[in-house]
């Protein structure tokens, strides 16, 4: 009889973990599906401006499929990149419509913290070389809302210039915050919304 009532007692807690374990999924930190629309409130010589970078289409290349995402200001076209995901991370494959060889590691799988890389890579004939590096988890605030996020660091060597690219990635959300660091000029990228497509990567 006692084992039975012990049986009845853990049988939740069994079931919880049984579910869990069914439903465990790794953390994607760039959900890339057809229609995805990231609205970011950005300040622009000393105006505040709205930059949406949506996820236009699909295409598949070998045996990867690349997004194509596109940067608007207004209904301007202001930059677009092709990005990949996969079990080691998502990669920028394109920009611009240039080929980036090798493809920049954007953010790495499985998220560890100090993770560090370094891409000497060509977008077209422009050699760089850019390194990474998962700098810690942090809970930050975005327009009203708090979102436990990876703070990735890449920056990007040309000659004797460095400019730094810090991304804050949300699971499930993606870039939620975007600091630029060039010599002279500092722009942040907050998430004002997210909007969410019909189609997701395989």
């Amino acid at each position: 009889m006692r084992q039975v009532v012990l049986a009845l007692l853990l049988w939740p807690v069994l079931a919880s973990l049984a579910h869990s374990d069914d439903t465990a999924k790794q953390a994607d930190y760039y959900p890339l599906a057809v229609g995805n629309k990231w609205h970011y409130s950005v300040e622009l010589d000393g105006e505040k401006v709205t930059a949406i970078i949506s996820v236009a289409k699909l295409e598949k290349v070998g045996d990867k499929t690349l997004a194509h995402l596109e940067t608007r200001l207004g209904s301007e076209v202001i930059s677009e990149e092709d990005i990949s995901t996969n079990a080691q991370g998502a990669f920028r494959q394109r920009e611009s419509g240039q080929e980036v060889t090798p493809p920049l590691c954007l953010i790495k799988y499985p998220v560890k913290v100090g993770d560090e890389w370094e891409t000497p890579t060509k977008r077209g004939k422009l050699a760089v070389t850019i390194t990474g590096r998962v700098d810690k988890l942090e809970e930050i605030e975005v327009a009203g809302r708090k979102y436990q996020t990876v703070k990735v660091i890449l920056k990007t060597k040309l000659g004797a210039q460095v400019v730094s690219t810090t991304n804050w990635f949300a699971d499930g959300v993606g870039i939620v915050r975007i600091r630029l660091e060039q010599p002279g000029n500092i722009s942040t990228f907050d998430l004002e919304k997210f909007e969410k497509g019909a189609k997701k990567t395989k």
